[in-house]
């Protein structure tokens, strides 16, 4: 029962951190079209 509840709660936690990386990635990518790579770069160098 306790290994059961573990296991969902580490799938539950992997899985909020799968989507937070996805949202970052689409919101580069996202930035780098509306603005261009080179001043996202700049951004992201500050």
């Amino acid at each position: 029962m306790r290994k059961t509840v573990y296991l969902s709660g580490f799938v539950e936690s992997h899985f909020g951190i799968y989507l937070c990386s996805i949202l970052f990635v689409g919101l580069l990518l996202f930035n780098s079209r509306k603005w261009g790579l080179f001043r996202y770069l700049r951004f992201f160098a500050y």
